[in-house]
């Protein structure tokens, strides 16, 4: 096999544009399957695609956006069940099927905890998921003390550690699980490092706060910020506040959402804002009204809330999902909420209003995305030894990192 043919390069670089270091050019990142065919041309561009740095490069290109959203997963009564949203499929059908639920997902990793561990996070409660290869990391056990031995409520987090990270493939690389949990009149915090492969000593402020372990929690800089609630005894209504939690010194801080008794009472998603700088925001329906607010700086009166968009529901929902106001269960980064409605679970972008029915199921209770960097297409070789020949078909659903080992392979059978 010798060079590319001209007729192939040309119509190659028409749709994708220039050649890439005399190999396969770039391609639309709605069109991976151009590139598998084209490392099939020749050897030339069978070696460049294969090269360690090109996936790397393709990523770069490609990956300005946020990450895909490949899937949610939803938390049932009886656990989490993987619902896709593209053409990816984990390797197992649910993320560890009934009694574990989703806690978080970022960076290629998802969190998981033990339905039954009633009284806190003790023993095996909490797993590590890749949804890609299907390998489980099961946390080993908190450090136990006398005000810990009993948990009122907590949540949990999970992120990359790797130092100046962008976040294109990381997946595989060292993290951390950042824990809050109320014991008594005390909030303490902890965090699971892999590198390590224990959790740090816990910090603790005074604070009676129930926190909310129905909805994962943004992560803005070095801190995570987690939902709470207070009862308001006087009206025995909770009063929504915010603890954040500074990865860094391990000191956490309340923040109140109260925006001149607007949002006090109203059932609250934490987020991040939907713009390039992805600050904390927070985004509540009223009546069938989405409104979202940001955390900015007031020049007179230090830190405080902005309302950021207003969106009519009633305009992009269907009629009969507005029977009663929809609740909103969760979001992705980049500016997508979820919405729960009597008719189903349904994603709504924010930047361009768009929505999208998800899920058919009235019973979900929460949704955790699940985002990557992944090529839709899947690669799977197949050796047939009847004749010695290879054969590639291209289907649907394969993380990126397979494509570079898949053509590395190919080169050694050209």
């Amino acid at each position: 096999m010798g060079h590319g043919p001209h007729g192939t390069a040309a119509v190659a670089a028409g749709a994708g544009g220039r050649s890439h270091r005399g190999g396969p050019p770039p391609h639309p990142a709605g069109r991976p399957a151009r590139l598998a065919r084209a490392a099939l041309v020749c050897k030339p561009w069978c070696r460049v695609a294969s090269e360690p740095g090109f996936r790397r490069r393709y990523r770069e290109l490609h990956g300005a956006a946020p990450p895909h959203l490949l899937g949610v997963l939803c938390n049932l009564p009886a656990g989490a069940r993987f619902v896709p949203t593209s053409s990816f499929r984990p390797p197992r059908a649910a993320s560890g099927g009934g009694g574990w639920r989703a806690l978080d997902a970022r960076h290629g990793r998802v969190l998981l905890a033990n339905l039954y561990c009633k009284s806190g996070p003790i023993g095996d409660a909490l797993v590590v998921w890749d949804p890609v290869t299907g390998r489980r990391l099961g946390l080993p056990e908190l450090p136990r003390h006398r005000e810990t031995l009993q948990w009122s409520s907590w949540n949990a987090a999970v992120l990359c550690a790797a130092a100046a990270c962008d976040h294109l493939d990381c997946r595989r690389g060292p993290f951390l699980v950042a824990l809050v949990g109320a014991s008594g009149r005390k909030v303490f915090g902890h965090v699971y490092s892999s590198e390590a492969a224990g959790w740090s000593q816990p910090t603790s402020r005074f604070g009676d706060f129930d926190l909310d372990g129905s909805v994962r929690s943004p992560l803005v800089g070095n801190a995570v910020y987690f939902k709470c609630a207070k009862t308001m005894r006087s009206i025995g209504l909770p009063r929504f506040k915010i603890l954040k939690y500074d990865l860094c010194t391990g000191q956490m801080s309340v923040i109140d959402t109260l925006i001149r008794g607007r949002c006090e009472n109203l059932p609250l998603v934490l987020m991040t804002t939907e713009d390039n700088n992805g600050g904390l925001g927070f985004a509540v329906v009223h009546n069938s009204r989405l409104e979202m607010w940001a955390r900015e700086t007031d020049p007179n009166q230090g830190m405080g809330w902005a309302q950021s968009k207003d969106i009519e529901l009633g305009t992009l929902l269907p009629a009969d999902a507005l029977s009663t106001p929809p609740e909103l269960v969760g979001f992705a980064e980049g500016g997508v909420l979820f919405a729960r409605t009597v008719i189903g679970l349904f994603s709504i972008d924010v930047r361009s209003e768009q929505v999208r029915k998800i899920h058919g199921g009235s019973s979900i209770l929460s949704v955790v995305p699940y985002m990557s960097f992944c090529f839709p297409v899947h690669l799977e070789l197949s050796l047939q030894a009847r004749d010695q020949k290879v054969a590639l078909q291209v289907h649907e659903g394969l993380e990126a990192n397979c494509l570079s080992s898949v053509i590395l392979l190919l080169v050694s059978l050209c």
